[in-house]
C-alpha cells in the first residue's frame, strides 16, 4: 500500500504515538525497537504492532546494514526514503531555486533559474508555475509521487490559510491553493527566513537541540524561532519580524514604511548605505578600482570586498555586526536558547561577523544566559530555503506542526 499526500495526512491526523515515533526518525535516525520503547514509554508489542502499521503504508522500513550498522544485532528502523518526495521552491526577488528531497530529507537535485523577476513581471505566477513543471518532467520518478510543494516566500506568510500578503496577494484565492490547482499537488508555503532556520534546525550542528533562534541577517533581519522543537508562529505566522522593533531615533525610512526600525541599521540594507555615504566623504576601497559607478555598487559586492581584505567593508561590517549583537543580547535575556544561529548573506561571513556579534553579546546579555547559549554560523548555504521548504512541507504533511492551532482565525 502507498499513500499520497493527502492520504498522509488523513491517516496520521490526531494519531501522536505514530507522529511520534516518526519525530524519533527524523531527530536520531535509524533506531531498534528496544530504543524506540525507551523513548516513548510504550511495551515492545505495541511499538512492533505500530511500526508494522506504518511499515505497510510503506513510511517505515528496515534499514539495510551497512558499514556503520553491521555490528547490530538487532533490525533498525527509520523513515522509507522512497515512501515520497517533496520538491521545494525558494522564491528570491531576482531568481528562485528547486529542490528534490526524499522521504528521509536527502537532497536528490537542485536547479537554479536566474531569469525570474519577482518585482516587476505580471506575469510572474504562470513562469513559476512553468518552472516547477519543467523541473518535475524531468524527474526519474512519476508525479505521483511528489506527495507535497513547499514555498519559501519573503514577506508576510499566513502558513494556516496559504496566503501570501507581499507576493501573489489574491483574497479571492490564497496563493498555495492557486498554486496547488495549477500543479494538482498539495501545497504549502511558508516565510524564507523559517525556512532556512528549520533546515539548519535539522540538518546543521543545532540537530537535537531543543531551543533554536535562527538570525536571517541579510537585506533585511528576520528571526526564526523554535522552541521545545516547535516552530513558533504567532497568531497569523508573522513571528520573527525582529527587524522591525523600533529602537533608533533616527529619520530613516524603512522598507515597512515606519522610522527607526532594528534594520535600518543592523542590516545589509544599512551596510550598502553607509558603504556608499563613507565613499562620498572621500575613503577608498578596492571596489572603486573595478566600479567606477556607485550607483552599480551591490551589497554582495562589499562583502566581496571584505573577503578580499577591503578595510572600509571590513570596518562598516563589523560596525554593523557589533550593534545588531547588541540587541541580539535582548533575544537570549528573553528565550534563554540553547542556539543561536547567524545565517544570511552576512552572518555567514565568518569571523569578521562571529566575533563582533560574539563581543556584543559577551557584553550585554547576562553571563549565566550567555554562557548557556552556542553561537554558531549556518552552514546549508544558498540552496537552504528550498531545501527547509522540503522539510517543513514534510513536517506539516505528517502532523508533525499542527498549523490549526498555531495559528488560530
Amino acid at each position: 500500500m502507498h499513500l499520497d499526500g493527502l492520504s498522509i495526512v488523513e491517516t496520521l491526523k490526531n494519531d501522536s504515538i505514530k507522529q511520534k515515533i516518526i519525530t524519533l526518525f527524523i531527530d536520531k535516525g535509524a533506531l531498534p525497537i528496544a530504543d524506540i520503547t525507551k523513548e516513548i514509554g510504550l511495551s515492545v508489542p505495541t511499538v512492533t504492532k505500530i511500526l508494522g502499521e506504518l511499515k505497510d503504508i510503506n513510511l517505515v522500513s528496515p534499514v539495510e546494514k551497512t558499514k556503520e550498522t553491521r555490528t547490530w544485532n538487532a533490525t533498525l528502523y527509520n523513515l522509507n526514503p522512497k515512501a515520497g518526495y517533496f520538491i521545494g521552491v525558494d522564491i528570491k526577488h531576482n531568481k528562485v531555486i528547486i529542490t528534490r528531497t526524499d522521504f528521509l530529507g536527502n537532497q536528490i537535485s537542485c536547479e537554479n533559474y536566474k531569469d525570474f523577476d519577482l518585482w516587476g513581471n505580471p506575469d510572474a505566477l504562470n513562469h513559476l508555475h512553468q518552472m516547477i513543471e519543467d523541473f518535475i518532467d524531468r524527474l526519474e520518478v512519476p508525479k505521483s509521487e511528489i506527495l507535497a510543494v513547499g514555498f519559501s516566500m519573503p514577506g508576510r506568510i499566513n502558513s494556516a490559510k496559504g496566503i501570501s500578503y507581499n507576493f501573489f496577494y489574491d483574497p479571492a484565492k490564497p496563493f498555495a491553493q492557486a498554486m496547488s490547482d495549477k500543479l494538482e499537488i498539495p501545497v504549502y508555503i511558508d516565510n524564507d527566513t523559517r525556512c532556512i532556520g528549520y533546515a539548519e534546525y535539522l540538518l546543521g550542528p543545532s540537530k537535537g537541540k531543543k531551543n533554536v533562534v535562527y538570525v536571517n541577517m541579510s537585506w533585511g533581519i528576520g528571526v526564526a524561532l523554535i522552541f521545545n522543537r516547535q516552530i513558533y508562529y504567532g497568531k497569523s505566522g508573522f513571528s520573527g519580524e525582529y527587524g522591525h522593533i523600533s529602537v533608533f531615533d533616527n529619520e530613516i525610512l524603512c522598507v515597512c514604511g515606519k522610522k527607526g526600525c532594528l534594520e535600518t541599521e543592523t542590516s545589509g540594507l544599512a551596510i550598502h548605505r553607509k558603504f556608499i555615504k563613507a565613499l562620498d566623504e572621500g575613503s577608498c576601497s578596492i571596489i572603486t578600482n573595478s566600479i567606477k559607478d556607485k550607483s552599480k555598487i551591490s551589497l554582495n559586492d562589499i562583502i566581496d570586498a571584505a573577503k578580499n581584505e577591503d578595510v572600509l567593508a571590513i570596518d562598516i561590517i563589523q560596525g554593523v555586526a557589533s550593534q545588531l549583537g547588541k540587541y541580539l543580547a535582548g533575544i537570549l535575556n528573553l528565550l534563554n536558547p540553547n542556539v543561536l544561529i547567524l545565517g544570511g548573506s552576512i552572518g555567514v561571513m565568518g569571523d569578521y561577523v562571529s566575533f563582533a556579534v560574539k563581543s556584543a553579546l559577551m557584553k550585554y546579555s547576562l553571563n549565566y544566559v550567555n554562557n548557556d547559549t552556542d553561537v554558531i554560523t549556518a552552514e546549508i548555504g544558498d540552496a537552504g530555503g528550498a531545501l527547509g521548504a522540503c522539510l517543513i512541507t514534510r513536517s506539516k504533511l505528517l502532523g508533525l506542526i499542527n498549523l490549526e492551532e498555531e495559528q488560530e482565525d
